[in-house]
């Protein structure tokens, strides 16, 4: 009798021990699922959270080929189109003159770097207005002779929507400029040579004043061709833009031919440029308003980001990159026009100059 009962128990216990084992086994089991369980939650929330940054970093703005379109001739189009440097719908565009005065001032294919061009052409087949060639030039007088040229790379120079960085040959320098909607900033870097350095503007046809005391060009350029018939059936009038320009050095001013020579000893010149169809004192105020006291840096950053925010509001979802860079090149270029051409007023009020009669008129007009 004891014998069977030990057996009993033993099997008793044996059976409350398997019990015991499975449950054991279970909350084990249970215990690392709740953590791979974590874990894979865990995993999902980087992913996703990657996912989410990858978009918000993802950059529409490197597609862009600014250049797309420019390899013409007068006789001969390739798309009749030129490398913009502007805010979309900017009143101003920045380019670069690599092949004289005319429309087609601008070939991927040339050698010769004459100088940054602030330009308004609508087109190839339309005159241009308030146009003004920028460069730097070497001496403290000026005795270069016309049309001014450089040799340069023009493969390597940089021409994005909101960055401009050209290296000439001829004078050792860097000029870079970043636009805003009616301002900009440009930089350039001389190589020290012990010599002055120059910063020359040119246009056909302009009259202006230097505040030497605080380094301020004031400056109308009013080379305005009498500008294309047809805008509601009459000739536009000639078109003034007030220039405001500021440089960050001492410097002083020279006139020759149909050009002006702010002259300095520094290797290294911030030029702050300002305009305005309305006046001096609105120029200063539109440099107030979009640069202030923003870096170079800080004024291309935000450029860049009205880019991106523009070109990102139509996402490809073909793998192509190629047809990617086609896509956002031409997205970038419908998005430079219709231009700007109004104001805002020390109180906000939108103004602009009636292309008609010359008289500022309230309102909006592009």
């Amino acid at each position: 009798m004891f014998f069977e009962m030990s057996s009993v128990y033993k099997k008793i216990y044996a059976f409350l021990f398997k019990m015991f084992l499975g449950v054991v086994t279970r909350i084990i089991m249970l215990y690392f699922y709740q953590i791979q369980l974590t874990l894979f939650k865990a995993s999902c929330i980087i992913i996703l959270r990657t996912l989410i940054i990858w978009r918000a970093k993802m950059s529409y703005y490197r597609y862009v080929n600014t250049k797309m379109g420019s390899f013409n001739h007068e006789r001969y189009s390739n798309g009749n189109c030129y490398p913009a440097c502007a805010v979309p719908h900017g009143m101003n565009f920045f380019s670069i003159q690599t092949s004289g005065a005319n429309n087609w001032f601008y070939s991927p294919m040339d050698k010769s770097f004459e100088g940054i061009r602030l330009t308004h052409l609508p087109s190839v087949w339309l005159p241009d207005y308030n146009k003004l060639l920028i460069w730097g030039a070497r001496g403290e007088s000026d005795n270069d002779t016309l049309p001014y040229w450089s040799s340069f790379d023009n493969r390597k120079n940089i021409i994005e929507p909101a960055y401009i960085l050209i290296e000439p040959h001829r004078d050792n320098y860097k000029i870079e400029l970043t636009p805003t909607n009616s301002c900009a900033i440009l930089r350039f870097t001389f190589e020290p040579e012990n010599t002055a350095n120059r910063i020359v503007f040119k246009s056909a046809r302009f009259t202006y004043e230097f505040d030497e005391s605080t380094g301020t060009l004031y400056m109308i350029n009013s080379d305005s061709q009498e500008i294309y018939k047809g805008f509601a059936s009459r000739e536009r009038k000639n078109i003034a833009q007030f220039l405001v320009i500021k440089t960050d050095v001492s410097c002083k001013i020279i006139e020759k031919d149909g050009r002006l020579s702010l002259v300095t000893t520094s290797d290294n010149v911030e030029v702050r440029i300002a305009t305005s169809y309305v006046s001096f004192d609105q120029a200063k105020l539109n440099l107030e308003r979009e640069i202030g006291t923003k870096s170079f840096d800080d004024v291309k950053t935000e450029t860049e980001a009205l880019w991106e925010s523009c070109l990102s509001k139509i996402e490809i979802e073909d793998g192509d990159e190629e047809k990617k860079a086609t896509f956002y090149s031409c997205l970038y270029r419908f998005n430079l026009w219709p231009r700007r051409f109004y104001e805002l007023d020390a109180d906000g009020k939108a103004i602009h100059v009636n292309t008609a009669n010359g008289e500022i008129t309230n309102g909006v007009l592009y």
